[in-house]
């Protein structure tokens, strides 16, 4: 599945902080976007959402995307799947920079996350799921399970759809409570090229072995 987002001008999403520094004591029903049934049926490799923000004070660019939604064997992590994050910063609708990141276990059959291609950083950035991993300067990694950051009212949806008249409520979250797996990279704003892009263009994709 390919989601797109657009980074640009003053734009920040807050929302997506839930995804960055979150905790979980008990699971919570796993969140389900209702992907074609080819998608829903490999979780592993099926993204959810992209979201894009950032922060100038702090000159970083945050990109996360989310993926497993409907799962019911959460968290979910499988070595086959390679994500891409693609960043494109002349508008020209092709990767300008390309951020993979894999899981993979090991000898004791605990998980970790790796991403290399991180602007702004020539090594690797690698450690265990479900923690933050600090690289270099601003940049930071982490995957792991986390409530569903996409707001959305399913009642008001179906509401609207048999009714004809918009009955949307915003205080109603559908997918509140409902756990999903995130991947954040945190990387410098100008992302390595010594000034900030005016426009940032970012998706991601999901390709098994």
């Amino acid at each position: 599945m390919h989601k797109n987002f657009m980074a640009g001008g003053i734009m920040a999403l807050a929302v997506i902080l839930v995804c960055v520094s979150m905790s979980w004591n008990e699971p919570a029903t796993a969140a389900d976007h209702g992907d074609a049934p080819l998608t829903a049926a490999d979780l592993g490799a099926d993204i959810a959402d992209v979201y894009a923000f950032h922060d100038t004070d702090a000159g970083t660019l945050t990109t996360i995307f989310t993926y497993g939604g409907g799962s019911s064997a959460l968290p979910l992590y499988d070595g086959d799947v390679l994500y891409t994050i693609h960043l494109d910063t002349n508008a020209d609708q092709a990767s300008d920079h390309q951020i993979l990141v894999r899981f993979g276990q090991d000898t004791a059959g605990d998980w970790g996350v790796q991403a290399t291609g991180i602007p702004g950083s020539s090594a690797a950035l690698s450690g265990p799921v479900g923690t933050t991993t600090a690289g270099s300067g601003v940049i930071k990694l982490f995957a792991g399970m986390t409530d569903d950051p996409f707001f959305f009212d399913l009642q008001g949806f179906h509401d609207t759809l048999s009714t004809g008249t918009l009955m949307f409520d915003n205080t109603r979250d559908s997918f509140a409570g409902r756990n999903i797996m995130s991947v954040v990279v945190e990387m410098p704003l100008d992302l390595g090229l010594g000034s900030t892009p005016t426009n940032i263009r970012a998706w991601a994709t999901a390709g098994r072995n």
